[in-house]
């Protein structure tokens, strides 16, 4: 078995046991993973982290994301760290940090007016 066709049916499982009961879940998983116990470890944990509370995903789920990662994050004045005061169309507030390839800023939308998080790549930012 190749390793997308595990990734497949790790999901696969999961899939068909993450809405079950907890008895539900367990017998399923028993009688789908007999004689692999790495499978029933790796839907197990998906399990759990699916189940997990996430305060950042629950925030953006309601709307409050950009002000829930603002708080977390050094709260540095744009002004002081010299950055960019818009960028195509995106009002410039302050730098929430940095990821992967550029820099993450809380910025308010022009058209529609509202807050987001913009993503800019390095070599524009």
């Amino acid at each position: 078995m190749t390793s997308a066709d595990r990734h497949r049916l790790i999901m696969e499982l999961f899939d068909e046991v993450c809405d079950l009961s907890p008895a539900n879940r367990a017998s399923l998983l028993k009688s789908r993973c007999a004689g692999d116990p790495e499978l029933r470890r790796e839907v197990e944990s998906m399990l759990r982290h699916d189940g997990a509370k996430h305060d950042l995903v629950e925030a953006a789920e309601s709307n409050k994301g950009v002000e829930v990662l603002a708080s977390v994050l050094d709260d540095q004045s744009v002004q002081q760290k010299g950055l960019p005061h818009a960028i195509a169309g995106y009002r410039i507030i302050r730098r929430l940090g940095e990821g992967g390839m550029g820099i993450i800023y809380e910025a308010e939308q022009e058209s529609p007016r509202r807050r987001v998080a913009l993503k800019a790549l390095e070599h524009l930012a």
